[in-house]
């Protein structure tokens, strides 16, 4: 009797301490707060100011800051070269706005006004609040992203807290993957907001899937259609897709390259440019995503300068771009 007690009691104290460490995993615990002043104050005093200014933007992408604010400090900063936004000026205004606005986490993903059925809707619903939530920057600053800028202020804790959110980021993509690929409109909606909103909106996989919904799928959102100047806004969002689909591909995601390449021959969006079309073949060629027989088609329909044109834009592209990559 006692030998089972003893065994009872063992059982009972590991499955505490599982699911204590589950919960700590799992749970949303805020990240401890940076303090991102002093080193921006640092850089400027040692005349290091595009240093202070990526600093200052980092402040206004994590939630730490408004666009307000930052075009403050852009406007009191005068850098040769600055940065200023760099290329998520609109990201940054749009969560600017985010916080402005003081929505819900549910209505900032549209799951306010899209309900998704009983089991999927409380699904996604609880990967909002453990995953999205914790990292949009709207009702609290994302310290986990803000600490990559402040790597003075690393160490363990927040060390775990960036680990969470990169396994949060990489669920919400599969997670926004699958709302794409569903064929309701319910879903296609959320995944548009999911894709569109903090944390998501600057990782090359949303970028793809964003231009896979609205450009491969021919799907338009609700809130487009509700907007006096709908159809100018479907063309906006639709060249918005198209060139968040060029920064994924520009990163070497074959599947941005290979989507793009399908995009740009097709005509959609633009007009028809099997040239463009041609770089891409070359650059997914050069990754080791397709033989010299794939999309032959594109190529037999440029002249022979044309080939060879874009055969030197290419390689000239790609050795800028290896440059960049090996700079310290």
């Amino acid at each position: 009797m006692q030998r089972a007690k003893s065994i009872m009691l063992w059982l009972l104290t590991v499955s505490a301490i599982s699911l204590s460490l589950i919960i700590a995993v799992i749970w949303p615990w805020p990240a401890p707060t940076l303090d991102w002043h002093s080193p921006y104050k640092a850089a400027l005093a040692n005349g290091d100011c595009n240093a202070a200014l990526n600093i200052a933007i980092a402040a206004a992408a994590s939630g730490a800051i408004g666009v307000r604010r930052l075009n403050e400090i852009e406007g009191s900063v005068k850098c040769q070269n600055a940065p200023l936004h760099g290329p998520h000026a609109a990201d940054i205004g749009y969560l600017s706005a985010l916080r402005h606005a003081d929505q819900s986490d549910y209505s900032i993903y549209s799951l306010n006004r899209h309900n998704l059925g009983p089991l999927r809707h409380q699904f996604v619903s609880s990967a909002i609040f453990l995953c999205a939530a914790p990292y949009n920057g709207v009702h609290q600053v994302d310290n986990a992203e803000l600490s990559r800028a402040l790597p003075e202020q690393d160490g363990p804790i927040i060390a775990l807290h960036r680990l969470r959110r990169e396994i949060c980021v990489e669920f919400l993509e599969h997670l926004a993957g699958a709302l794409v690929d569903a064929s309701d409109a319910p879903a296609n909606n959320v995944a548009d907001r999911l894709l569109l909103s903090p944390p998501l909106q600057k990782t090359m996989q949303a970028n793809y899937l964003y231009a896979r919904l609205l450009l491969e799928k021919g799907f338009t959102p609700s809130w487009m259609h509700d907007s006096n100047n709908s159809q100018p806004l479907i063309e906006y969002m639709r060249e918005v897709a198209l060139d968040r689909l060029e920064r994924a591909a520009s990163t070497g995601h074959q599947k941005a390259i290979r989507l793009i390449i399908s995009i740009l021959h097709a005509g959609l969006v633009r007009p028809r440019n099997d040239k463009e079309a041609y770089f891409w073949v070359l650059r997914l060629r050069r990754l080791g995503g397709a033989d010299k027989t794939e999309f032959a088609g594109i190529e037999a329909a440029l002249s022979d300068a044309d080939r060879v044109l874009v055969r030197l834009n290419e390689e000239n592209t790609w050795s800028d771009l290896q440059k960049l990559t090996l700079a310290p």
